[in-house]
């Protein structure tokens, strides 16, 4: 509480007593209110945040301001109620799941633009500007004579100003975007006019949400504490998919001190630099490889064709055994590019044409005998082979169906009571920050929870000394 106290020291006039904000702010969030400009309602109509503030009057541009003074310091209290929780033996934090949603972004999705049309906007927003600075040393006549402005274009100096700073920024993550987008493959790259981004949140990425409406969305990451709902970490990333978030997470878990054991995910997370990073850390993954999911269903051959599970791996001589005894050595190493644009090497083994040819499975194996069969190793295949081997565990089967019972009742507590379908601050700073909040409060409320139940526990046990 110092932290927050020492933000608003030496800021002119007396500053409100932040540590009341903080209690309105967590209480509205809790309520699913997270516009300031309800905040500023409430504490005249509402009786409850009246006495929750001692009665306390505050502008509604403090309260916005506030929100934003706030963000830094909310990654420090998450920790510090979750420090509580271990140490109080209410939160164990050893299994957890880890899950994603889409939320909309504070943004029109009409409000859309490609590389032309951003640089359309600032041509016109920089001959607005010189000819208002030309007008000034003119005659009235003369400015008189300027054309029209457009209507989207902002009517004061300090409106094209603010205009011109979006639309550059917009200008810089539409490069990067085009940038991302030459380094995928041929399949998967679109074309240049078609990469678009908000024109009101250029932080934002557009897609499609949970009711297939293409708009401008953040992606909200959150590992839950198995048992109690408790949120171990989150945190708001601009992208569609759930690849790459499984490691700043985790990341974010363990700095905090937990101690977890088990983690439970879907197909859409895992990689083999994911699979080595949690054996690294001791933790032990669920979720199914990705030749579970649609894409690599689409890119296995029509024909039906002896899987790659079925030939054996001898790690002493570093051969592939197929399943009638014949070897399969190292040919050469081939690289393939995922769907994001980055590339992995893979080493390529390959049988000879006399097996194949001779062999009483051919058709059910190779279309090209004569060539020889070939299975591709990842350079991660131990870590993958581990990974199906665990799953088809009765044990990890068990444990694996409580993951959807766990994650989603978190994500519709958000979205349903806490007013989590759209973000009510532009950028992926304000995102973070409403996020951030509404973790708070939802963990406090599941502390005092567990603390109550505790207490309950504690006192139904009765004694032999209070029998007698």
């Amino acid at each position: 509480m110092e932290a927050l106290f020492d933000v608003h020291s030496g800021r002119g006039s007396a500053a409100h007593p932040p540590d009341l904000l903080l209690k309105l702010v967590l209480y509205e969030h809790c309520r699913g209110r997270t516009k300031p400009i309800d905040w500023h309602r409430d504490l005249k109509d509402s009786i409850n945040v009246r006495w929750l503030t001692f009665g306390m009057q505050v502008g509604q541009t403090t309260l916005y301001r506030f929100r934003d003074r706030v963000e830094p310091l909310i990654d420090q209290w998450h920790q510090q109620v979750l420090e509580v929780a271990l140490a109080e033996g209410l939160v164990d934090g050893q299994q957890a799941s880890i899950d994603g949603t889409s939320v909309a972004a504070n943004a029109s999705r009409r409000a859309v633009g490609n590389m032309q049309k951003i640089d359309q906007r600032l041509e016109q927003l920089e001959q607005a500007m010189s000819s208002l600075t030309t007008s000034l040393t003119t005659t009235p006549a003369a400015a008189g004579d300027r054309l029209p402005e457009p209507g989207w274009m902002a009517k004061t100096d300090t409106g094209k100003s603010g205009q011109q700073t979006r639309y550059q920024t917009a200008k810089d993550r539409l490069s990067a975007m085009h940038t991302e987008n030459a380094k995928r493959r041929i399949d998967k790259r679109k074309p240049e006019k078609k990469i678009v981004i908000s024109l009101t949140d250029p932080e934002s990425v557009f897609g499609r949400d949970k009711l297939k409406v293409y708009r401008p969305l953040y992606n909200v990451q959150t590992v839950s504490d198995l048992a109690t709902d408790f949120v171990l970490a989150v945190d708001v990333f601009a992208q569609h998919s759930d690849s790459g978030t499984l490691q700043p997470l985790m990341n974010r878990v363990l700095g905090y001190g937990v101690p977890i054991q088990d983690l439970l995910a879907d197909a859409g997370y895992p990689v083999g630099e994911d699979l080595e990073f949690c054996e690294r850390n001791d933790i032990t993954l669920y979720a199914p490889w990705q030749e579970n999911s649609s894409t690599a269903r689409k890119k296995q051959p029509a024909p039906p064709q002896i899987n790659k599970d079925e030939f054996q791996w001898d790690d002493l001589r570093g051969v592939y055994i197929c399943p009638l005894g014949k070897e399969l050595p190292f040919s050469q190493f081939k690289t393939r590019q995922r769907a994001n644009g980055e590339t992995i090497r893979l080493e390529v083994y390959q049988a000879s044409g006399a097996d194949c040819t001779s062999c009483p499975k051919q058709a059910e194996c190779t279309t090209a005998p004569m060539k020889g069969r070939t299975v591709r190793r990842d350079r991660y295949q131990a870590e993958i082979d581990r990974l199906k081997s665990r799953m088809e565990t009765p044990a990890a089967k068990l444990l694996y169906q409580h993951r959807g019972q766990t994650i989603e009742r978190v994500f519709a507590d958000f979205k349903e009571h806490r007013n989590m379908r759209r973000f009510r601050g532009r950028g992926l700073s304000r995102a973070s920050t409403q996020l951030g909040l509404t973790v708070l409060g939802h963990n406090l409320r599941i502390l005092a929870k567990l603390r109550q139940t505790k207490r309950s526990e504690s006192e139904s046990v009765v004694t032999p000394k209070n029998a007698a």
